[in-house]
């Protein structure tokens, strides 16, 4: 390539695909992005001498008792008055989620002269699309719905190293994950897809990159939430089957319902404060949905979470097919539920819609959100919730020029084919709640619009 032709890519380059620009590819349509505040948080995760607490640790303190007690016609005994005790709850250290983009040099040389090089940009431009919604559908997945990318359906075709998926829109060619039993908490099997079929479902996997594809009979096992292939198993994210972000799921949920028993660093049964309310959605249908959401958030929802300000959860996050059975209600139902505002996509990637009913009174907001499970519904003060990271979503800077941003790093193999440049971009943060009982989530919700 000639000095000239250098100059141009890397000026054009730089113009293109590195800083701001990049980043708001992915930060438009990023709703975590609404909720990014702290941004310095180093979170090194180091126990201190005593192994009690936390050193870089993210504190969230609360009242682990009653502030007060209350007695009618005389005084409370001082030996019968609850103190006030205050917890230092802590959020451990972030989670380093990674991604990269890799270009051929071949590719670039082959690119010569101004229009070219212009059409080689427009291509890296919609890769770099295809990347950033990528991380962003990760990203929300792990927030959303703990490390689950998609249920495994069947596994009729697992000797031919395919898998029948739920959800196999979201898997992309190359793509490498990790495949996981029921339980999904034990680290499984990484593998590559190497071809989708949107249309049956089927996914296929090959153990290396770009390899042929596996026979996975073997992790096949009789114990279904211990082998890393069965029906109801599921795709995750690299990576995040042992170590991922907290997860909606994973702060809200009780450990009897498949949350965990512990949350800032504290068992949840031993403070209500970290106890969102838990309500069981096993008997809604799709012809009564949108009544039962109503009747739960005045019976139910609206008097069992708290909050300091008297602040109760209003926003319903609805996985696409929950919202478009709400949808399918709305008409139904006709006089008895009614818009108060028309539906909207909102710059974070979901559509809202408030809606009010003639009969039990208040509004609810209706939240679409992409990646969201069909099995869960969070129910939620946004106030309550935060992202905290070191930095907010980056490039990995070049350490051989410090204060300057070169982005593409070279690496090269033994062919001229394998001389590529990579982009990296990471995002050091953890998903926080600050105030667990002012939320409340509906479990083990089941339907389809023939329920």
């Amino acid at each position: 390539m000639s000095k000239n032709l250098t100059r141009s890519w890397q000026s054009q380059i730089n113009d293109k695909l590195t800083g701001p620009m990049v980043l708001n590819k992915l930060k438009r349509n990023l709703w975590i992005n609404k909720l990014m505040e702290e941004k310095d948080w180093v979170g090194t995760g180091e126990l201190d001498g005593g192994g009690s607490a936390v050193r870089n640790s993210k504190i969230i303190s609360f009242l682990g008792s009653e502030t007060s007690s209350v007695k009618i016609g005389a005084f409370q005994d001082p030996a019968s008055i609850q103190i006030t005790d205050p917890i230092r709850g802590f959020v451990e250290s972030y989670v380093d989620m990674t991604g990269s983009m890799k270009v051929r040099q071949k590719d670039i040389k082959q690119h010569r002269g101004k229009g070219l090089v212009t059409s080689l940009l427009g291509k890296f431009d919609k890769q770099t699309d295809y990347a950033m919604n990528g991380f962003k559908q990760q990203i929300e997945d792990g927030i959303l719905s703990g490390s689950v990318i998609s249920k495994v359906t069947s596994i009729a075709d697992v000797a031919s190293g395919l898998l029948t998926l739920a959800h196999p829109e979201k898997i992309g060619i190359g793509m490498n994950v990790q495949l996981a039993g029921t339980d999904a908490t034990t680290k499984g099997t990484e593998v590559f897809a190497i071809s989708v079929n949107k249309n049956t479902g089927k996914v296929g996997f090959s153990l290396t990159l770009g390899g042929s594809a596996a026979n996975l009979t073997n992790y096949v096992a009789s114990t279904a939430a211990l082998t890393t292939i069965c029906v109801d198993g599921s795709v995750n994210t690299s990576g995040a089957v042992a170590y991922g972000f907290d997860s909606l799921d994973s702060i809200l949920l009780s450990s009897t319902n498949g949350g965990d028993a512990s949350y800032l660093g504290q068992t949840k049964t031993a403070y209500p404060f970290l106890q969102a309310y838990n309500k069981d959605g096993s008997d809604m249908t799709s012809s009564d949905f949108l009544p039962l959401l109503f009747q739960y958030n005045s019976s139910d929802i609206s008097l069992k979470t708290r909050h300091p300000e008297g602040t109760k959860p209003k926003d319903y996050f609805l996985s696409p097919l929950n919202y478009a059975i709400a949808m399918n209600n709305l008409e139904i139902y006709k006089g008895a539920f009614y818009r108060n505002d028309k539906a909207e996509a909102n710059p974070y990637g979901w559509t809202s819609i408030v809606l009010g009913s003639q009969y039990s009174g208040g509004d609810i907001r209706l939240n679409r959100v992409e990646n969201l499970s069909d099995s869960t519904i969070p129910v939620l003060n946004m106030d309550t919730f935060s992202i905290c990271s070191d930095g907010g979503i980056e490039f990995i800077d070049d350490p051989n020029n410090p204060g300057n941003s070169k982005y593409w790093y070279v690496s090269r193999a033994t062919t001229a084919a394998a001389y590529t440049h990579i982009l990296d971009y990471i995002l050091s943060a953890q998903f926080v709640c600050g105030n667990p009982e002012s939320n409340a989530i509906i479990h083990s919700v089941s339907m389809s619009f023939n329920s």
